[in-house]
């Protein structure tokens, strides 16, 4: 199957004519799975930026969450990513 989205999941079936009459299949469940996510890299950009590199799925919404390690300081809070189109 192709261009398969999750939107598609759900339970289908099959019917099947011809002059004889009709046949209809038990309902079978299409599931979908994207694939996970990988960061790749990251880095700190010499503006004090930091830079991450992931794969993911083209035209998926991502969201990253920040927080420092040990639950300590401050909480960097969460920020919608969407993939660039110059990156397709």
């Amino acid at each position: 199957m192709t261009n398969v989205q999750a939107a598609n999941a759900g339970a289908y079936d099959v019917v099947v004519s011809n002059a004889a009459g009709l046949a209809t299949s038990a309902p079978a469940t299409l599931a979908v799975s994207l694939p996970e996510v990988h960061f790749l890299s990251t880095a700190m950009l010499t503006n004090g930026q930091v830079q991450l590199l992931f794969s993911g799925v083209p035209g998926q919404d991502y969201i990253i969450q920040a927080h420092q390690p040990g639950g300590l300081g401050a909480d960097f809070g969460a920020h919608r990513w969407q993939q660039s189109p110059a990156l397709h």
